[in-house]
């Protein structure tokens, strides 16, 4: 996929999302992270499309999901997830937390989906960014309980806890939309793109199976929520 330019300003802002990601990602038993302040609003400019690093993937992954669907956030979004069958690069897949998927089962009496793969996450993808009208910002943390695999040379896994906030144009108004923690697996493609093929997603001690405020839920009940 060819990268797609914005104009100068947009740069500027996306380099203040992007730094802090990075350091938080290389640098080993660190708990810096990336968040936008305040995000920018939708200016109709496209999201630069980057998969050259896991990082970058990340960001990728992040600016579409703010962007939602006014450019190619959606396009952004899913294309940092793996859609090919072949052994070196396998299709995407999530995996939930069993005791999310017990609790949901329980509560709504329906059996949850028995794989997870790129048709429901785009379907996810429009449930998810209609949640809240403002627009969304994802915090990536290193998870310092979990460090990561070595990395090896296609292939490279990413413990990570994570928070998706609606926040206000103004940025005094956050609202969760969802926390949680993820260990993510990245294969190289062909193409020399890093594309997530797995996504184990799990329940953040610190907010637990039943938090006190209901938006504190994992990706992975929200996903189950779209169904």
């Amino acid at each position: 996929m060819a990268a797609l330019k914005r104009s100068s300003s947009r740069l500027h802002i996306l380099s203040t999302w992007i730094g802090p990601l990075v350091v938080g990602v290389l640098t080993a038993g660190c708990s810096d992270y990336f968040r936008p302040a305040v995000p920018e609003p939708p200016s109709g400019d496209p999201v630069v499309l980057d998969y050259s690093s896991p990082e970058a993937t990340l960001v990728t992954l992040a600016l579409g999901l703010a962007d939602k669907a006014t450019t190619n956030g959606e396009f952004a979004y899913l294309g940092a997830f793996a859609d090919s069958t072949n052994a070196e690069t396998p299709g995407f897949h999530q995996f939930f937390d069993p005791a999310v998927v017990v609790l949901w089962q329980e509560t709504f009496g329906r059996t949850a989906p028995s794989d997870w793969g790129l048709p429901l996450e785009r379907n996810f993808y429009a449930y998810l960014i209609g949640l809240q009208g403002d627009p969304y910002g994802i915090v990536w943390e290193v998870n310092d309980q979990l460090p990561d695999p070595q990395p090896e040379a296609n292939k490279v896994e990413l413990n990570r806890k994570y928070r998706v906030e609606a926040i206000s144009e103004d940025g005094n108004s956050r609202t969760i939309i969802a926390v949680g923690l993820a260990h993510l697996t990245f294969r190289l493609t062909a193409s020399g793109e890093w594309l997530i093929v797995r996504w184990d997603d799990g329940v953040d001690p610190a907010f637990g199976l039943n938090p006190a405020n209901p938006d504190e839920i994992t990706l992975g009940a929200r996903r189950l929520e779209s169904q």
